[in-house]
């Protein structure tokens, strides 16, 4: 049986883990508070899309243990960079962070034993041991470089749940800028304007919005852009989702506008280009959170 410890048990920590241990992995979650962890030690539920519920057992814990097969790394970037020297480095290390910062941080690290993921489905933390998958998507996963020892992403492919669909990529920066570029198209318009992704393409100036920093984005990044009938067809598909900066600010949280839009947007301008209207609404982002004195 394989052992893995996920640090961080919001959204996408426990659907991972729910899948994974339906799957019969032996899953530890390591959490920041012992009432969530007394919770999930007694079980952890995942309402499907179909609208059933699945019971499965996982352990949990506060503390990060040092005697497992792999660990994924479930938490934001800003509370990555407090917590990365913590890791143990020996264990293979899968990071599942929105945006670059993460993958720009890791790689100063010299860290080869290393994988980043890119969650394309839906997930909300309904309870601290209840999750709702929210939207049947894709779970992108690509090594650091040719250089990884081992192969410890192979287990992940052999899952075999459709519900649950993982795919091995070859590069894992682009992997992480086309997720990011789909996120910096998303979820700041509905996060300031309270949209549900499906809004952004009934509300006629959202939509203008939209198009707007998609010709931005596609003009910089052409090789790792979607068309804007891509994007179009993901508002579609989601239309009825909160984006994660949404469910962000409705809860008055800080939101990974930084790690999302600041790191494209630092992408660009060395290029030599400059993104105005991404770069304005991550202004207005940055001055609603301070404003509104959000928390981390």
């Amino acid at each position: 049986m394989r052992r893995v410890q996920i640090i961080g048990a919001g959204a996408v920590g426990l659907l991972v883990a729910s899948f994974l241990a339906e799957s019969k992995w032996d899953v530890q979650l390591v959490c920041r508070r012992q009432q969530q962890v007394n919770l999930l030690n007694s079980n952890l539920k995942r309402e499907n899309a179909s609208g059933d519920f699945l019971e499965v057992n996982v352990k949990a814990s506060t503390t990060i243990c040092n005697d497992v097969d792999i660990t994924i790394v479930a938490l934001k970037s800003g509370q990555l960079q407090k917590l990365i020297h913590k890791l143990p480095k020996h264990i293979p290390t899968i990071f599942l962070q929105n945006g670059l910062v993460h993958y720009d941080l890791v790689s100063s690290l010299s860290w080869h034993n290393v994988a980043f993921g890119s969650a394309q489905f839906g997930a909300l933390k309904v309870a601290d041991n209840v999750v709702s998958h929210r939207g049947v998507g894709v779970l992108k996963l690509a090594y650091i470089d040719d250089a990884v020892s081992g192969n410890f992403l192979k287990p992940f492919l052999d899952i075999g749940n459709e519900n649950f669909p993982v795919l091995l990529e070859d590069n894992a920066e682009r992997m992480l800028m086309e997720k990011a570029i789909y996120n910096s198209l998303i979820n700041p318009l509905t996060a300031l304007l309270h949209l549900t992704n499906g809004e952004l393409l009934t509300n006629n100036h959202a939509y203008n919005l939209l198009k707007r920093i998609h010709t931005e984005l596609a003009q910089c990044f052409p090789d790792e852009s979607p068309s804007f009938g891509e994007v179009v067809a993901l508002c579609e598909r989601t239309a009825f989702n909160a984006s994660s900066m949404l469910s962000d600010h409705l809860m008055k949280k800080k939101s990974e506008a930084p790690a999302i839009l600041g790191a494209l947007i630092e992408r660009a301008e060395k290029k030599c280009v400059q993104l105005y209207t991404l770069k304005t609404i991550y202004e207005l982002l940055l001055a609603k959170e301070l404003q509104e004195e959000f928390i981390i």
